[in-house]
């Protein structure tokens, strides 16, 4: 088991989410598993970080852990090198192989991790059953970090209710923006990323 610290650590993601239950056969699999899921989640109206845009509406988790130190990142098996974190911001994405709309949230994370390179470690950690599942997806390629822990414990304590469910994380280590990519008061693109950014740059001088 290894475990990720981050102590120091352009398309908009129009995306459904997927239900966080047990994971469905391939042979069970359907259109369904892309419908929008209703979930219970924190929902939340004041701007409280000290700097930068607001958070996301809807997290779409039990702990709202918005300005806040982030959690331990827990990879079990990493599938790429273990990235260094130091100095950067880390958006984690929290996603599995059976979840449609995680699959098609992999390109946008390309182009994010593309575009962001000199300042943004982009992870997927999928909760999958197995590494192999990871390692055997043809298609979407990932091209950013990759790792997989398949007991989510991670995800568990955050209390994720559906995925895609991402987590920025600033280079001190507080989560700037949390919850599922969708658009209106969920958007998150690299137009949210730049403005977080800054943001945090301002707020150093």
């Amino acid at each position: 088991m290894r475990a990720l610290f981050i102590l120091t650590a352009a398309s908009t993601l129009l995306l459904a989410a997927c239900n966080k239950q047990a994971e469905p056969a391939q042979s069970e699999r359907s259109s369904t598993e892309e419908a929008i899921v209703g979930h219970e989640g924190i929902t939340f109206d004041k701007h409280d970080h000290d700097w930068g845009p607001a958070p996301a509406k809807n997290i779409y988790a039990s702990n709202n852990l918005f300005n806040q130190k982030a959690p331990e990142i827990i990879v079990e098996t990493w599938l790429t090198e273990e990235p260094k974190t130091e100095g950067k911001f880390v958006l984690v994405d929290f996603w599995a192989t059976w979840c449609g709309p995680c699959r098609r949230a992999i390109p946008h994370l390309n182009e994010i991790a593309y575009v962001f390179k000199d300042e943004l470690i982009v992870i997927g950690l999928s909760g999958d059953s197995s590494a192999d599942k990871v390692r055997n997806m043809k298609s979407p390629v990932i091209e950013y970090y990759s790792g997989v822990d398949t007991k989510k414990r991670t995800s568990a304590e955050i209390g994720i209710k559906g995925i895609p469910h991402l987590l920025l994380i600033d280079p001190n280590g507080k989560v700037c923006w949390q919850g599922f990519p969708g658009g209106g008061e969920n958007k998150f693109d690299s137009e949210v990323v730049r403005a977080i950014i800054d943001a945090y740059k301002d707020s150093a001088k």
